[in-house]
C-alpha cells in the first residue's frame, strides 16, 4: 500500500501531537511595530531616555592587601538623539541606583520619562520614588506644584523580553565592547575606570548615525554630540579665528541664528537617521493576533522541555493593533509575557 504524500500527512499528524510539541515547540512572532512616538519627537536631549546596567567590573581601592571592589555601570540611552551616558554604580541596591539617577539628573536635566527593564533594583527604585512623590503630595501646595513640575514615570518594558529595549541592550554591548578593550586585563582604580568611562561616553556619543555618501560637499556626519554640544567630541578643536565685530546683527537676530542651526541639524537627523530606523530586518510578515483563551507554553530559559502551560487571559494590543503582549494564567501564578516567548499549543 502506498500512501499519497506521506511526508506531508506525517507532518500534520506531528504538527497536531500535544506529547510531540513538547520536544521542539514553535514559537509566536508578529511583525515588527511601528517607532515608538518618544523616538521621533524633537524633546531636549535626554528628556526620555532608557537604562540599563552591566558588569561587574573590578576596581582597585590602592590598598595593599584590600581585594578589589565589584562595581556596575550605569547606561542611560537618549530616545531622541540616542546619546549615550555612562555612570559607576558600586552594587545593586535600589539606594544606590536612586544616587545614580540623582546624578543624572542633576548633569542632564530633568526626565520626563524613563524606560527600563524589570530588574529588582529598578522595581525598587521605582517604588521608593513614587513613595516620596506621595508625601510631597501630601504637604503644603509649594511643595505639591514643585513635586508635579518634576516628577518623572518609569516605564517597564514585559520580562524576558530584552529585544523591546534593544535601544539600550545595543549601547551597553558597544559600551561593554569598547571597556573592555580599554581596559584588558587591568584592574583600576575608581578615579582612573570613572576617566575610561568618559572616554568610552565621548566616542559612543561620536559614532556617526547618518550613512555618509562619501562627498566631500556633504559637510559633517550627524553624531548625537551634534545634539549636545554642537560638534563631535572626539575630534581635534577647528581653528579659531580672532573675532570680528559685527553691528549689523542684533541680539534677536543671533538667537534666531543659533536656533535655525539646531532646527538643520534636527531636520538633518529626521530626515536621513530615523527613516533608515524604519526599515523592517526580521518580522516583516504579519499574522493572526493572540487571542484569550488559547493554551500556551511559555518558554523560559535554563529550562529544557519543562516549560509551563497555561491560558492566555489578557492580549495587549499595540498602538497598530497587533498583540505582542499576553498576560498567562499558570498554576504557578499569572505571568506578562512577550509572544516571542509564547508556543500555542495545538489542541484541535
Amino acid at each position: 500500500m502506498w500512501l499519497i504524500n506521506a511526508r506531508r500527512e506525517c507532518s500534520a499528524i506531528v504538527r497536531k501531537c500535544v506529547h510531540c510539541f513538547h520536544y521542539k515547540p514553535k514559537l509566536l512572532s508578529q511583525i515588527m511595530g511601528n517607532l515608538p512616538a518618544d523616538r521621533l519627537r524633537g524633546n531636549r536631549p535626554f528628556e526620555i531616555s532608557g537604562v540599563d546596567l552591566f558588569g561587574p567590573v573590578r576596581v582597585s581601592l590602592g590598598i595593599r592587601g584590600k581585594q578589589p571592589l565589584k562595581m556596575y555601570i550605569a547606561v542611560f540611552v537618549c530616545f531622541a538623539s540616542k546619546a549615550v551616558h555612562l555612570d559607576i554604580v558600586k552594587d545593586l541596591t535600589s539606594n544606590t541606583f536612586i544616587l545614580c539617577l540623582s546624578r543624572f539628573v542633576e548633569r542632564r536635566g530633568p526626565l520626563v520619562k524613563l524606560y527600563c527593564d524589570n530588574a529588582t533594583n529598578f522595581v525598587g527604585a521605582a517604588r521608593m520614588l513614587k513613595e516620596r512623590m506621595d508625601a510631597f503630595n501630601a504637604k503644603d501646595e509649594d511643595l505639591k506644584a514643585y513635586a508635579a513640575a518634576h516628577s518623572f514615570s518609569v516605564e517597564f518594558i514585559p520580562p524576558r523580553a530584552p529585544h523591546i529595549g534593544a535601544l539600550w541592550e545595543s549601547a551597553v554591548k558597544s559600551a561593554k565592547n569598547l571597556l573592555l578593550r580599554a581596559m584588558g586585563s587591568a584592574v583600576l582604580k575608581e578615579d582612573e575606570l570613572h576617566t575610561v568611562l568618559v572616554d568610552v561616553e565621548a566616542v559612543l556619543n561620536s559614532r556617526p548615525l547618518v550613512v555618509d555618501s562619501g562627498s566631500p560637499n556633504e559637510g559633517e556626519v550627524v553624531t548625537p554630540a551634534h545634539l549636545l554640544v554642537g560638534r563631535t567630541l572626539v575630534s581635534l578643536p577647528p581653528e579659531s579665528e580672532l573675532p570680528r565685530p559685527d553691528s549689523s546683527l542684533s541680539y534677536l537676530q543671533r538667537w534666531q541664528l543659533v536656533s535655525a542651526i539646531k532646527q538643520r541639524f534636527w531636520r538633518d537627523w529626521s530626515r536621513d537617521y530615523l527613516l533608515s530606523l524604519q526599515q523592517r530586518g526580521k518580522w516583516s510578515e504579519e499574522v493572526a493576533n493572540l487571542e484569550p483563551g488559547r493554551v500556551v507554553a511559555i518558554h523560559e530559559d535554563n529550562v529544557a522541555q519543562m516549560w509551563l502551560t497555561g491560558i492566555v487571559e489578557e492580549a495587549i494590543p499595540g498602538a497598530d493593533g497587533k498583540v505582542r503582549v499576553a498576560v498567562i494564567r499558570t498554576k504557578a501564578g499569572v505571568y506578562k509575557r512577550s509572544i516571542h516567548r509564547l508556543a500555542p499549543i495545538p489542541l484541535d
